[in-house]
């Protein structure tokens, strides 16, 4: 188990950031959702942090988890707060 694993990186992630958002920036009708039907988790007012946390988690155990990464991808600057 790799407990660090998270459906983001994996090809089957699916994130839909709503009509008021963009990539970075949701809005309320933000959803995402696992390729392989694990999970669909709508946004929005109902959404808590610990529900996104336990679903983003479910990759650490997940069988159909499939690494996707771009070594070439870029990258947005951290902000000198996150730093």
């Amino acid at each position: 188990m790799d407990r660090y694993r998270t459906c983001v990186a994996c090809k089957h992630f699916g994130f839909d950031a709503g009509w008021a958002g963009t990539e970075i920036t949701p809005g309320d009708n933000w959803s995402m959702e696992c390729g392989r039907g694990h999970y669909v988790l709508d946004g929005g007012l109902n959404t808590t942090e610990d529900d996104f946390r336990t679903t983003l988690r479910l990759a650490a155990l997940c069988p159909d988890f499939a690494e996707e990464y771009d070594d070439d991808a870029e990258l947005p600057a951290l902000t000198e707060a996150a730093r």
